[in-house]
C-alpha cells in the first residue's frame, strides 16, 4: 500500500487532524493544569470543549476538500465519533446513556456539520 494515496484521503487526514488536535489542546490543558493557572471550573469546561474544538478544526478540512453537499460530510463524521463516544461509554466506563451523553452527542453532530459547512464555504469562496 502507498502511504501517500492513504493520506491523500480526505477522511484519513481529518480524522488524523482531530486526533492530532485533542492531543496538543490536551498538553496544553495539562501544563496549564500542572502550574495551577486553570480552576477546576475552567478545567472541567476545557475537558468538555477539547473534543469539539478538535471536531470543528478536522471536520473543517474535510469540507475543504469537499465538491459537494458539506452538511452530508458532517454528518459522517458526526455519527461515526458519536457512535465511538457512546461505545466508550457503554464498555470502557460502564456507564449508561443518559440525558447529559444525548445531549453531547447531538452537539458533536452539529459542530461537525458546522465546521464541514464552513470549510465548503471557504473553499466556494477561494474560487
Amino acid at each position: 500500500m502507498n502511504v501517500k494515496r492513504i493520506l491523500d484521503n480526505k477522511y484519513v487526514m481529518g480524522i488524523l487532524k482531530i486526533i492530532g488536535a485533542v492531543i496538543i489542546l490536551t498538553m496544553v490543558l495539562t501544563l496549564l493544569n500542572f502550574f495551577n493557572l486553570l480552576g477546576t471550573v475552567f478545567l472541567n469546561i476545557f475537558k468538555i470543549l477539547i473534543p469539539l474544538i478538535a471536531l470543528l478544526f478536522g471536520t473543517y478540512h474535510i469540507g475543504k476538500r469537499t465538491v459537494a453537499k458539506g452538511w452530508l460530510e458532517g454528518i459522517k463524521i458526526g455519527v461515526g465519533i458519536s457512535v465511538f463516544v457512546v461505545l466508550f461509554n457503554l464498555l470502557g466506563l460502564s456507564r449508561g446513556i443518559d440525558v447529559k451523553l444525548f445531549v453531547y452527542i447531538i452537539i458533536i453532530i452539529a459542530i461537525s456539520i458546522l465546521g464541514s459547512m464552513l470549510g465548503i464555504t471557504r473553499t466556494k469562496e477561494a474560487e
